[in-house]
């Protein structure tokens, strides 16, 4: 009877329904939900991973970005509370945040023939892709 006595699924299996029917709001909800409930439980790497999933989701589609704008709640909590979020990861001392700089100062100890050789093998890597 409307949905009062269906049972809350969890954010596992609503990324699974949201992927399924591409409903991208309630994709980026539960991307948002999850990032939001990892950083309040302290767990940084998983909030960063979720929360750029959920900025990914809502700015990749302009339909998506403009309905979200449309609905207040929605841009109000996800929009500004998730690039809210965001910016606060920034500064911390994560993985996401550290492997970058760590890798560019490590790149410039290498001689020339050392940085061709990275570049082929990071190409190589994409070939499978390709």
């Amino acid at each position: 009877m409307f949905g009062l006595f269906e049972k809350k699924k969890n954010p596992e299996e609503r990324l699974e329904e949201c992927l399924r029917k591409r409903d991208w709001d309630g994709l980026a909800r539960a991307y948002y939900d999850l990032g939001a409930a990892a950083m309040d439980k302290g767990d940084l790497n998983k909030a960063v991973l979720w929360l750029n999933r959920a900025d990914t989701v809502y700015s990749a589609r302009d339909d998506v970005y403009e309905k979200a704008g449309k609905n207040r709640l929605f841009h109000k909590e996800i929009v500004t509370d998730c690039s809210d979020r965001i910016g606060k990861l920034e500064d911390a001392a994560l993985l996401y945040n550290n492997i970058p700089s760590e890798a560019e100062e490590k790149a410039e100890e290498l001689s020339d023939i050392q940085v061709r050789i990275w570049g082929m093998l990071s190409a190589a890597r994409l070939v499978s892709l390709g």
